[in-house]
């Protein structure tokens, strides 16, 4: 700290310190003037990797597998009084546990709650 407050009495070697103390500033505002674009795209690319958006799918393919949507809205547009599309019924089967067979023993037992 001391050398920081002794400043030479001679004014040339004082306007020198300033000249470059002024050069160092110049050069350090050049290198964040580089620094700070080369940040923000860090910032770009962390975000276009990481973002929460970064799942979705881009606007450009949203309209890639959509054939028949675009075919049935043509279908609608030349013959508004066409029926809708039916699909046939079909019964589902019954899910969960099968019941045991019937030549297994059982045996019931009754628990008394108080």
């Amino acid at each position: 700290m001391s050398e920081s407050l002794s400043l030479p009495d001679d004014t040339d070697r004082l306007q020198a310190l300033l000249r470059e103390r002024d050069a160092r500033r110049e050069a350090v505002d050049e290198r964040d003037t580089e620094i700070r674009p080369l940040r923000e795209y860090v910032r770009l690319l962390k975000s276009e990797r990481f973002g929460s958006s970064s799942e979705r799918s881009h606007r450009s393919q949203l309209g890639l597998f959509n054939e028949a949507e675009v075919l049935a809205e043509t279908l609608a547009e030349t013959d508004p009084t066409a029926p809708g599309i039916t699909v046939a019924e079909h019964t589902r089967k019954p899910r969960g546990r099968k019941p045991l067979p019937a030549w297994m023993p059982r045996e019931e037992i009754l628990h008394d709650l108080e």
